[in-house]
Parts: C-alpha cells; sequence; structure tokens
C-alpha cells in the first residue's frame, strides 16, 4: 500500500531539488533516485565494500537493491539490502539515523537477554554512507535480506490470514514495539508490507519489522496538533494521534489493533465507505469507530469479533497519550488467544490458510437457494424425520451450511409430480407427512410458498407422540381451497377404523388416508372471510 506523508514546504522536498539539481520529481515530493549498475560497488563509511545486484523494489523515497561484501572471491549469495536515495530526500535519512542510534547489534542482543527473548524482529544496521551516481549524491543504508512481506500472504489467502498467526505475529510487534519505545521512538507505520519473514530459512519462527522512514520521538508533554504532521502514515491505519500530528506510544498501539482487525479478514469501515483519499473523513470515522469499539467490532465481525482483538482494542480505548503501555499485559491476552486455538508461540509461521477453513468460511456464508436448486438437491430416498409441531411459522429458506453438509430443508422434502403417497400411520403413532403427494390429483394443494409452515391447524398430538408438518401442504392465503370433490377424496378421522395397522404400503392417490390435508381445508375455508379456528378432535 502506498504511504501517505505530507512534506514540509520549503524543507525536504525544496532541498531535494537543489540537491539533485533540478532532477525529476515523483508525485510524493520526493526526488527519484538514480538506477545503480548491476555490479556497482559501494563503499560505506567503515570503508566496507558492496556489490550491488539486482533491485528487488522501489518505494516513495528511492530504490531497493539486493547485495552482498565484495572482495571475498567465490560464489556470493546476496544476503543484504541496499536502501538509496537522493541526499535531499528525508525518508532514508530519519530511518539512518535510527539505525545508526538504536538498531545495534549489541542493543538488540541486550534487549533480548534482558526480556529472555530467543529473538527479536528488530533489524539491526549492518553499513551506511553515501554514493555518487551520474555525479549526483546518494544517501546509502545497508541493512540484512528478509524474504516476503505478510501482506502478500494475505492477499494470496483471499484477505485473510490464519488467526493463530495473528496472534502470534501481534506479540513479536509487541516485543519489537517496547525495545523501539524503550529507545523514546515510535514506528508510526506499521502494516503488513512492512512485516517482512526471514529470508535464509534459519528462523522461519520470526518476523522482522522494517522501513522506519516515518519513525520520531514520541511526546512526553502536551497533546499539541501539529499540522505539519496531520495524517502522516498508511491511510488505513493511522491512528487517531497521527490524524492530529501527535507522536504517541498509545498511536502505534491503534495501528498494531487496525492491521489485526484487517487480517482477520474483514474490512474497516473507512475503506468499505470510499473514504481514503479524504484524511479528515477517515480521521472522523476512526473517531466514531472507537467512541464504541466493542459495537463497531460487532458489526464487523457479525457480533462475534476475536475475543483477543476485541481485547486488545477496548485496551488501546482506555490509555492514555502519555501512558507507558502494558506490554506483558497485551501479550498475555493473545497467548490465551492461540491457546483457546490449541496453538503454541512456536514454530514456523504458518502464513497459509488451511484449505478446509477456507471451506468452512464459504459455507458458513447465509445463502438463498433457489427452489430450482433444491429440487436438484433433493434426496428421495432419505425419509424425513419427525420434528416437533411449532405455534408460529418457521422461516428456513436462509441456511447456514455446517462441515460442508448443507441441513434437510423444507424444500429438500418437496414433492414430485405423480408420485404415489404411502399411507399415514395409525394416529396413536407418530405421523408423518407424506413425502411425495401428487400435485395432480383432486386432493392436491397449491405449490407451498418457501419459509413458511401450516402449524395453527395441527391437532393435539397424542401419547406425547408429535406430527410432522410437510411445508409442502403451505398454501397461499389470498387463494380459495379446492372444491367440495377434494374434500369427498379425503377420509374423515370419524370414519376411521382405529385398529388400522400401521403398514406403509402404497396405495392410489384416490384412496390416501390423509387427515392433514382436511385440516387445511377447514383452515383455508375459513381464511378468506374469517380467522382460521382450530379444528376439533373427533376422535
Amino acid at each position: 500500500m502506498p504511504r501517505v506523508a505530507k512534506v514540509a514546504k520549503g524543507n525536504a522536498a525544496s532541498g531535494a531539488g537543489k540537491g539533485a539539481g533540478g532532477a525529476v520529481k515523483k508525485k510524493t515530493g520526493y526526488v527519484k533516485s538514480e538506477k545503480i549498475p548491476l555490479g556497482e560497488i559501494l563503499t560505506d563509511m567503515s570503508g566496507q565494500s558492496w556489490k550491488v545486484g539486482p533491485s528487488i523494489g522501489s518505494g516513495g523515497f528511492g530504490d531497493i537493491y539486493c547485495a552482498h561484501k565484495a572482495g571475498s572471491g567465490g560464489k556470493q549469495d546476496y544476503d543484504c539490502v541496499v536502501k538509496i536515495e537522493p541526499l535531499g530526500n528525508g525518508p532514508l535519512y530519519v530511518e539512518r539515523n535510527f539505525y545508526i542510534r538504536n538498531a545495534n547489534q549489541e542493543n538488540i542482543k541486550s534487549f533480548c537477554d534482558k526480556n529472555k527473548l530467543k529473538s527479536l524482529g528488530m533489524p539491526h544496521i549492518i553499513g551506511s554512507g553515501s554514493h555518487t551516481i551520474n555525479g549526483k549524491k546518494h544517501r546509502v543504508l545497508v541493512i540484512p535480506r528478509y524474504g516476503k512481506d505478510i501482506w502478500s500472504f494475505f492477499l494470496s489467502n483471499g484477505k485473510r490470514l490464519p488467526q493463530h498467526t495473528i496472534y502470534r505475529i501481534a506479540i513479536q510487534m509487541l516485543d519489537v514495539y517496547e525495545y523501539i519505545h524503550s529507545n523514546t521512538y515510535v514506528h508510526a507505520d506499521l502494516k503488513g508490507a512492512n512485516i517482512l519473514l526471514d529470508y535464509t530459512g534459519n528462523h522461519s519462527d520470526q518476523a522482522y519489522l522494517v522501513d522506519f522512514g516515518l519513525a520520531c520521538h514520541y511526546t512526553t508533554l502536551d497533546y499539541k496538533p501539529d499540522r505539519r504532521k496531520m495524517h502522516n502514515g498508511t491511510i488505513e491505519y493511522t491512528s487517531r494521534d497521527a490524524h492530529n500530528g501527535v507522536s504517541t506510544r498509545r498511536g502505534d498501539f491503534e495501528i498494531l489493533g487496525y492491521n489485526l482487525i484487517h487480517w482477520s479478514g474483514v474490512e474497516l469501515p473507512w475503506e468499505t465507505q470510499k473514504l481514503l483519499a479524504h484524511p479528515q473523513k477517515v480521521q472522523n470515522a476512526k473517531e466514531e469507530f472507537m467512541e464504541d469499539v466493542g459495537g463497531s467490532l460487532n458489526k464487523l465481525f457479525d457480533k462475534n469479533p476475536p475475543s483477543p482483538v476485541k481485547q486488545f482494542m477496548d485496551y488501546v480505548e482506555s490509555m492514555d497519550y502519555k501512558q507507558t503501555p502494558d506490554y506483558e499485559k497485551c501479550r498475555k491476552i493473545f497467548q490465551s488467544g492461540l491457546k483457546s486455538l490449541n496453538k503454541t508461540n512456536s514454530g514456523p509461521l504458518e502464513m497459509t490458510l488451511d484449505k478446509s477453513i477456507l471451506k468452512q468460511d464459504t459455507s458458513l456464508i447465509v445463502e438463498e437457494k433457489s427452489e430450482n436448486e433444491s429440487e436438484s438437491e433433493s434426496e428421495t430416498s432419505r425419509k424425513p424425520s419427525p420434528v416437533k409441531s411449532r405455534s408460529r411459522s418457521t422461516p428456513s429458506v436462509r441456511t447456514r451450511r455446517v462441515g460442508g453438509k448443507s441441513p434437510v430443508t423444507a424444500s429438500r422434502r418437496k414433492s414430485k409430480a405423480n408420485a404415489s403417497p404411502k399411507r399415514l400411520p395409525s394416529p396413536t403413532k407418530t405421523m408423518t407427512s407424506p413425502n411425495n403427494v401428487s400435485t395432480r390429483s383432486s386432493t392436491s394443494l397449491p405449490a407451498a410458498r418457501k419459509g413458511k409452515t401450516i402449524d395453527n391447524g395441527t391437532p393435539n398430538p397424542r401419547s406425547n407422540k408429535t406430527y410432522e408438518l410437510n411445508f409442502d401442504l403451505d398454501v397461499k392465503k389470498k387463494k380459495k381451497a379446492p372444491s367440495s370433490k377434494a374434500s369427498k377424496t379425503v377420509t374423515s378421522r370419524r370414519n376411521r377404523n382405529r385398529n388400522e395397522s400401521d403398514s406403509d404400503s402404497e396405495v392410489s392417490s384416490s384412496s390416501v388416508d390423509f387427515p392433514i390435508p382436511k385440516l387445511t381445508l377447514r383452515r383455508l375455508q375459513t381464511s378468506a372471510k374469517s380467522p382460521a379456528r382450530r379444528p376439533r378432535d373427533t376422535s
């Protein structure tokens, strides 16, 4: 994602124009760096020479090349990175100074020993200096080379990362934050594109935070908005304090929180509302979001936000701008999240989303099937199981799939035309409606409407038995009942032999003992003029 960073007037931008001798500027306000020829030798301030390899990236301020130490002989692996920018540009100047002051290997090792960490996702400085290309002086920074950024995995996974990996990365970034903050700096631009994995494969369990072009001292004084720094950062994740031009540790935590939400598979509201081109509107949206962070998260995640993410955002919302963050408390939030998922904070980082999880997530989407789709999926060999009758209609058109299997809905039990119905069991047994009622016989009913059941006309069950009502018995309220011929075809309950055997043998549609349609017909005969009455149990 592009970084939105405003440049002070008459400062870095104007200096760039003079120092570069009228070089062409990018839209960001920075001068475009000159291309380094393949195999060029650079020398840093310590006298170490570096052989430049192919370009591996380009930023808003300069270019990035892979490199290795020159003059050692033999086949060399490009295990380092050289970042260059014209001398008049500002970001690499800021980043280089931060590395020189705070990113020596000795300092990082000391922090790890003090906090009992095996590793820390903080790059260390290898070399720095300047180099002249085509008569134009450039600033140079040499740091270790890293692998792919997690943003590329986020995109390849359909804009989501594995949830346990999100928690592990959060813990690691909190460690880096604690290190940076202990040196009185903030990073101010954490995002997926700035979090890289190990290049060599020796530390596949560690992610590294890079790009310190916006690093600066955090404030310990009064809260004073600075117009020159307003909205600096990546607009999607910029904190409310950064929108005001105030650098705070709370702001770093808020930036991390927005990333965690996004990595969890939802779109941030200001992105959904297409406000990214309007920083002030984005700021207003974030202020509104954080006023009720719990309710805002419930809306994004359909009332089921990941608990660790919610707890972390609640903590961020409660922080004061000068407050020293409780790093250990926040780490424990995500450690508990890992435990709830039966995962540990060890081993290689799993960046690829499990295919089974993708299928499950896709199947959990609530979708409405068409009638034709439902008919094509009907299982005629499956018998409906008895269910208790209800006093109200039960919609079942919109269904959730669980484990890749769709539940049997009413439309699955829909009858086929001209099929012979089965005899119903005795009233003393559990009564089930026929699977296949002919839609062409004289007793046929109008086609059922989806999501409606007929319950009001159901007689009270006997001996704790239940009646199952088939959705195909539903009728349109405004449609009149069939003619009296249909009533003659249905055998009345009063004339029915109670000792009738519980045979399920098939009979012709003209001699079906089917009390349910009779009850439904009675209800229909009165529904046009008066409310439906509960039929008497004449048995």
